[in-house]
Order: C-alpha cells, then sequence, then structure tokens
C-alpha cells in the first residue's frame, strides 16, 4: 500500500490549523515527514522534530488524521526517501518561525491584514530545518521539485508543490 518516498501530512492541531489560515492557499496540514522503507505492517519514517532529526514507525501516528501523497516515479520516490539520511545531525530550526513572522508583518504592514501567500515567504539558509524543510530538501537533493529553492517551505508551499507537481494522494 505504501512505499518508500510518500509523504505523510498530519492533520494539525485547532491552533496550528488557526496559524496556517494566515498564509494562502490554506490547508490543514502542519506536520509532514516522508517514508524510508516499507515493513511487514508497519514503515520506517524519517521526520524532523523539535529534537531533530528522527527515524521512527508510521504505527506512532496510527491515532491521527494523516494524508499521504506519492511521487509518480518510483525512482525518484526511492532517492527522495534515501535522501533523508544526509540530514540526520540536523537541528531543528527555531529562528525560522521568527523569521516567518517578520516576513508576515512586512507583508500586512505593505499590504493591510490579509493572508500572505505563501510565495511571500523567502528561504533562509542553514543546516537547521522544520518538519517541512526536511521533506523539501530530500525532494530538492532528488531533483523532484517540490518546493523551489527560494521559497520557505510552508505547509501551503507543500501543498501547492503536491498538486503543481502531479502528486496523487493516497487511501491509507
Amino acid at each position: 500500500m505504501y512505499q518508500a518516498g510518500d509523504i505523510v501530512a498530519v492533520k494539525g492541531s485547532p491552533e496550528q490549523i488557526a496559524l496556517n489560515a494566515l498564509i494562502t492557499p490554506v490547508t490543514d496540514r502542519w506536520h509532514h515527514f516522508l517514508i524510508t522503507v516499507v515493513l511487514d505492517g508497519d514503515c520506517e519514517i524519517i521526520e524532523e522534530t523539535p529534537d531533530g532529526v528522527r527515524s521512527g514507525r508510521l504505527s506512532f501516528y496510527n491515532d491521527q488524521d494523516l494524508k499521504v501523497w506519492r511521487i509518480p516515479d518510483v525512482q525518484v520516490a526511492k532517492a527522495v526517501a534515501a535522501a533523508g539520511s544526509r540530514y540526520g545531525r540536523s537541528g531543528y530550526d527555531y529562528i525560522l518561525f521568527a523569521d516567518l513572522l517578520a516576513q508576515a508583518t512586512d507583508y500586512w504592514w505593505r499590504n493591510g491584514m490579509k493572508p500572505v501567500p505563501y510565495t511571500q515567504f523567502k528561504e533562509t539558509e542553514g543546516k537547521q530545518m522544520v518538519c517541512t524543510g526536511l521533506v523539501k530538501r530530500c525532494c530538492l537533493d532528488s531533483r523532484w521539485p517540490l518546493v523551489p529553492p527560494d521559497l520557505a517551505p510552508t505547509p501551503s508551499a507543500l501543498q501547492v508543490g503536491f498538486l503543481a507537481t502531479g502528486m496523487q494522494p493516497i487511501t491509507p
């Protein structure tokens, strides 16, 4: 059912969904991670958490509302899954949230208090990242153009990328 390279998006809490509503397009997905290995009855995953990049199991999310996206090219999907190991020592980018808030404030100052288009958020350089950044980097490393290099990896940017690259949601 699942395959290496599938991208999993977890529905956010009400507070996280409210934050996502400040960016267009709006999505109810917050946490994102990659399936790296399909096991008998479970899957190994790689995700960025506040403790850094971690390996875990899809079954950790059994009680969550998940949406799974599949890269249509199996070879690219395998490359995306394998790329995660490059970031095994990366820390969590707490500064990104402050940077995104500064970029949003600048946008609101110039345009009034309305949702910010995801294209207004620019990427910041650094070795640390958040969960969406791990997914973005693994895709870019594998030449899968999920999110352009110059854009910040917001949940909205990933959502647009899923649709723009022809990815299809699969039913778990």
